[in-house]
């Protein structure tokens, strides 16, 4: 039984980690053919070299598949008109409709790519132009489709009930996600088709005593792109007004984005040049082996809901530090509440800089609320985020799709 799964752009490039991690587990249970539609780079880490062999990488667009593409309008007028004029009529935006049109040369090139590699069944990534693209080769082989979908990509709203419909099944993230695709798509009696499975991490064996390193300054870390929907300003603030009751403080902001200018700017301003630290990007093992070591006191996402309705699903980055039974604090925005009620975590109101900075003293000084911290928010991730169940629940939809 093999099986294509399609990303945007894993296992190539810094990103999608989290899809790394389940596509290593999920191999276990199918022949998987991995396939990315917009590869950018070379793998960064070890555990998305693995899954070179595995891979098709074919650029988004290049002088062969424009060539294929012309020749496919001649030897197949019918599929490739029809797929266009449902592409017209589906797209709800002209934003939309370019970016699925530019997802076309490449879906009818590759379908001659998969013909011989005998594909049960096809899943996407995100819901927006990747399973466009999926869906797109999938009708082209005659065999099922489904994706997962976040948040982000739901807001897209990209031919999202078309999609839901014509799918086998729909995997979302989170409760939100689910929600927002039934209200969306209006499709409420298709309820069932839609499944919660969470993105899963690998839980590692953790001590169960406390981290009693010693070190000149507790240190707070944000793992996030940084981009202005991560809020890493409003963590900057924060650390000014930690400094400023007297609060030692060590804080590493680990990620690539177009906000750095912004945010060394801010640092400056703030007089937090020894007290804030713009990482850059990081492998993600040394990330994880900083965790592992209990060399970070708390993860922090201060992320925000954007004017344009964009906001969170379920970070990962939080997931991967509850594993290691690291306290974490994020904001009440998206599905961020999914993961961290019930005292898994704690939350505060997104730019409020102010009230985090208070959340940061509580667990800083507080023993007994960083011990509860540390032990639910691992329970809830052992429960309900581990990636062997998360990719069990997975394979089992695609089996059932298929038989």
């Amino acid at each position: 039984m093999r099986v294509c799964y399609i990303t945007h752009s894993a296992p190539c490039g810094k990103g999608e980690t989290f899809i790394i991690n389940e596509l290593n587990t999920i191999r276990k249970y199918f022949d998987v053919v991995i396939l990315p539609l917009r590869p950018r780079g070379t793998p960064q880490y070890e555990d998305a070299k693995m899954l070179l062999d595995d891979s098709i990488i074919i650029p988004l667009f290049n002088f062969r598949i424009f060539i294929h593409f012309l020749f496919s309008i001649f030897s197949n007028p019918v599929q490739m008109f029809k797929t266009i004029i449902n592409i017209f009529a589906e797209s709800r935006s002209l934003r939309v409709l370019l970016r699925n049109l530019c997802v076309v040369p490449k879906a009818f090139y590759v379908t001659n790519t998969l013909k011989d590699l005998n594909i049960s069944h096809i899943h996407c990534h995100w819901s927006c132009i990747q399973t466009t693209f999926g869906s797109i080769v999938a009708k082209n082989l005659g065999v099922g489709f489904s994706f997962t979908a976040h948040s982000y990509d739901i807001d897209e709203n990209n031919m999202l009930r078309q999609k839901v419909s014509e799918s086998s099944f729909v995997r979302t993230i989170s409760q939100n996600a689910k929600n927002q695709i039934i209200e969306l798509t209006g499709l409420y009696e298709l309820n069932q088709k839609i499944h919660i499975i969470h993105m899963g991490v690998t839980i590692p064996i953790v001590s169960n005593k406390t981290n009693h390193k010693k070190k000149s300054r507790e240190v707070i870390v944000c793992p996030a792109n940084v981009e202005e929907i991560k809020g890493q300003k409003y963590l900057i603030q924060a650390c000014a007004l930690s400094k400023s009751t007297g609060l030692s403080l060590k804080c590493l902001i680990i990620g690539d984005g177009p906000d750095i200018p912004k945010l060394k700017s801010l640092i400056t301003e703030k007089g937090l040049e020894d007290d804030v630290f713009l990482e850059g990007y990081y492998p993600h093992s040394k990330l994880m082996s900083m965790m592992q070591n209990e060399n970070i006191d708390i993860v922090i996402l201060p992320s925000i809901a954007m004017q344009n309705g964009y906001s969170e699903g379920i970070p990962v980055a939080l997931i991967e530090a509850m594993s290691y039974k690291i306290p974490v604090i994020s904001t009440n925005t998206g599905d961020i509440s999914e993961l961290l009620g019930q005292d898994c975590g704690i939350m505060v109101e997104q730019k409020d800089p102010e009230e985090l900075s208070k959340a940061i003293m509580n667990v800083l000084t507080d023993k007994s609320l960083r011990e509860s911290l540390r032990t639910s928010g691992f329970q809830r991730v052992n429960n309900e985020y581990n990636i062997q169940n998360s990719c069990k629940d997975l394979a089992n939809l695609i089996k059932e799709s298929i038989e």
